[in-house]
């Protein structure tokens, strides 16, 4: 099945799990890296397989703390406050870290069509997707501010200068250093959900179980890359 249509069948489900007043809100993002080392453990693909290493954000904050953003070339929302984690598996190893307060916040930019995790390097830096599979169309939301429920597939460029990225310090977390050497444009999911069992359950089962059930065997790898991070963001 086309990754298009995996990823809109999980949009449905997402679209199913009923709003809530709840303030707690998950945000969660996914997509695919060349090199990432997490503390001890280095991940790296080979020339002939670029894209193996799958990645997965979760953040999870509150929706009070959602602040809107204007500058030049952007604008949107932003929840600089807030408890990070990452997934990391290349299919036969899965690496789990949570990241120190202050390394990353997530954000939306509703001018641009982009809305992930962003850090110091820059807004979509270590993760963020923008809101379809090609380029530059914008994300089937463009007024989400954060603070609903949302899904959104598309592609992620990861650092907007890699050279930055991969010489500059890394990410702090639990388990060591967090460096990511992107590759894009690549498959990419965002989700956001607020807080009840059913939401939490549902939204990430619709979003990520449900679609790698259906990749087949031909994504034989990418599946177990992609079960692996499912297992990691629930377990956050």
């Amino acid at each position: 099945m086309p990754i298009k249509q995996i990823l809109l069948v999980g949009l449905v489900g997402a679209l199913l799990v009923p709003g809530v007043s709840a303030r707690t809100i998950t945000y969660f993002d996914s997509g695919w890296a060349n090199s990432v080392t997490l503390g001890s453990a280095t991940f790296q693909c080979s020339a002939n397989y670029p894209v193996c290493i799958a990645v997965g954000i979760t953040f999870i904050a509150d929706t009070s703390t959602v602040t809107p953003f204007s500058v030049t070339g952007a604008r949107g929302f932003k929840n600089l406050i807030g408890s990070g984690s990452v997934v990391v598996s290349d299919g036969t190893r899965t690496v789990r870290a949570n990241f120190l307060p202050g390394q990353i916040y997530v954000s939306v930019d509703q001018q641009n069509a982009g809305v992930g995790f962003g850090s110091a390097y820059g807004p979509t830096y270590p993760l963020a997707t923008y809101g379809s599979s090609v380029p530059g169309q914008p994300p089937t939301e463009p007024t989400y501010d954060l603070k609903s429920n949302y899904a959104v597939g598309g592609w992620s460029p990861f650092c907007p200068d890699p050279v930055v990225c991969q010489t500059g310090p890394p990410l702090q977390t639990t388990a060591g250093d967090l460096s990511i050497i992107p590759i894009g444009p690549s498959d990419s999911v965002f989700t956001s959900t607020l807080a009840t069992p059913e939401a939490s359950t549902f939204t990430l089962v619709g979003v990520g179980s449900l679609a790698l059930a259906m990749i087949g065997s031909r994504r034989a790898r990418r599946l177990l890359c992609w079960s692996a991070i499912a297992e990691g963001s629930t377990a956050s």
